[in-house]
């Protein structure tokens, strides 16, 4: 690195008629260096593992609904929290990823960061234990750790209407990829607009009317 360049440089330039004193000199420097830089380290650690056991916020990056108080600890955010709400009802409702992203950004609503939403956007939300009020960091996973946004039955249900979308997608991935006809209908396309109809569906059974319908109406 340059810091090590521009140690070794000046010892060279000190100890010039001492190419071994030069050496020893360098050595020392880079031990210091090293040992800062391992306590500092060291102390980064205990602070995290600190934060950690007490629910703390550890740093990165704040989920959407969530804001951070003076005592760094995770409270609900009373304008964002509404928008986490609205997209999983709307996703157990039947919507589609499209419909959601394109009426959250036409009535304004941004991600977390600021940015528009995108399909992109929604599978680490729809997924992410924290809203059912897990404090995650690294392995470790504390229910009750943080205030819950999203209720354990409106999850569970999203959760399973992603599995089976998640299936269907594929088979229709798989048929259009295999078909020799034509189709209008990309991959992209069919796993973006379409999801199941589960008012069609007899679960358990594996029989009833199967289909996937495109739901053009408005939230």
């Amino acid at each position: 690195s340059t810091f090590i360049k521009n140690i070794y440089d000046e010892r060279c330039f000190l100890f010039k008629n001492d190419i071994n004193q030069a050496k020893k000199a360098f050595n020392e420097q880079i031990n210091i260096a090293i040992n800062l830089s391992d306590e500092l380290s060291s102390k980064i650690r205990r602070g995290m593992k600190y934060n950690a056991e007490r629910c703390l916020f550890n740093g990165g990056g704040v989920a959407l609904g969530y804001r951070i108080n003076k005592d760094n600890q995770f409270e609900i955010d009373p304008d964002t929290a509404p928008i986490v709400r609205m997209i999983f009802e709307m996703y157990a409702d039947g919507k589609t990823i499209t419909e959601i992203s394109e009426y959250l950004n036409s009535n304004g609503y941004r991600t977390s960061t600021g940015k528009k939403f995108n399909k992109n956007s929604f599978h680490t939300m729809l997924t992410n234990k924290r809203y059912l009020g897990y404090y995650i960091h690294g392995t470790q996973e504390v229910k009750d750790g943080i205030p819950q946004i999203i209720p354990d039955e409106l999850f569970e249900k999203v959760a399973e209407k992603m599995k089976v979308n998640k299936r269907i997608i594929e088979r229709r991935k798989k048929a259009l990829a295999s078909s020799d006809k034509p189709s209008f209908m990309t991959a992209d396309y069919a796993s973006e607009n379409y999801m199941v109809n589960f008012d069609t569906l007899r679960r358990g059974t594996g029989e009833g009317d199967r289909k996937s319908t495109r739901l053009n109406s408005s939230h």
